[in-house]
Formats: structure tokens, C-alpha cells, sequence
């Protein structure tokens, strides 16, 4: 995991030092993602992206469940209008969950990738506002077993470039 993050902090800090715009985004949905889209030109973004999940129930169950993933997208973007564009691209990294009930533990821990089509609108100078559709795969290896998951997901996120 810490080898893990040091390459996503070195990639995050490689591809800054070639982009033109960095931004800090969210989704506004309640996803709990924040992303750092990265602008390398007028066509082309890097935005890595980060997703903390933790639920605790001290109820009759006493469980806690935590979700987390350090991904990086790829995306081509082509321009619409003045204040629109469509980008298209994938989202791939690192994923785990972790689950606890009782004295049950489950651990895992694997890889997501997730082909993702949106369209961007500039709102005002440096303020976008995106939804985008995305086709989510995960394989998660972990307690003698493989959990796999192919889901569909829809987004509305908030960027702001500096």
C-alpha cells in the first residue's frame, strides 16, 4: 500500500510540472471523491482522485465497514461550444474494502477500473460543473475469496482551476 502511494504522488507530481491548469474538484452527489484534474493541454486531462468511505454501527451489530481507492483518470476532451466539452476517458487504481462484525474480519484489497464519458460546462471563469457516466469494475482479493463487481455509475461534480 505505501509503495502504492508514493507512485501516485510521484505520478501526481511529475505530470503538475508539465500542466498548464490544476484544479480541485468534488462530486457533488455525495460520493465522497475529491479529484485533482490536471489540464496538460486543451485536449488532453490527468485527474487523480481519491475515495474515503467509513460506517460505524454500534447497534446490536456493532460492525464497521471502510471503503477507500486512489485512482487515476485518463482523458481526451473535445471542445463543443465556447463553454462545453466532452471528455471520455478511464479511471483505473488501486481499491479495498475492509468489514468488521463482531469478531468476523474481512480484508480486500485489489484493482477498479471504470471507462468514464462526460460533458464539462464552464460556469464562470475557472468554474466548471460536469456530469459524466462511467461502466465500474473491481476485482478485490482477500479472505480466501474474490469479489468481483461490475456496476454503472453516474456523477455531477464541481471543478475549480487555479
Amino acid at each position: 500500500m505505501k509503495y502504492l502511494f508514493s507512485f501516485f504522488i510521484t505520478t501526481i507530481i511529475a505530470v503538475n510540472g508539465f500542466a498548464q491548469e490544476v484544479g480541485v474538484g468534488v462530486s457533488a452527489q455525495g460520493d465522497r471523491t475529491i479529484y485533482v484534474p490536471i489540464k496538460i493541454d486543451e485536449t488532453f486531462r490527468v485527474e487523480p482522485s481519491i475515495y474515503y468511505y467509513k460506517n460505524k454501527d454500534t447497534g446490536d451489530y456493532n460492525s464497521t465497514s471502510e471503503s477507500y481507492e486512489l485512482m487515476i483518470g485518463i482523458f481526451n476532451l473535445s471542445q463543443q461550444s465556447d463553454k462545453s466539452k466532452i471528455y471520455y476517458g478511464a479511471r483505473a487504481g488501486y481499491s479495498a474494502y475492509h468489514y468488521k462484525y463482531n469478531s468476523n474480519h474481512e480484508h480486500f484489497e485489489g484493482y477498479k477500473i471504470a471507462p468514464t464519458i462526460g460533458l464539462e460546462y464552464l460556469l464562470v471563469e475557472n468554474l466548471t460543473v460536469a456530469g459524466d457516466v462511467s461502466l465500474n469494475y473491481s476485482n478485490l482479493n482477500g479472505n480466501d475469496r474474490t469479489r468481483e463487481n461490475t456496476t454503472t455509475d453516474t456523477e455531477l461534480s464541481v471543478r475549480y482551476y487555479f
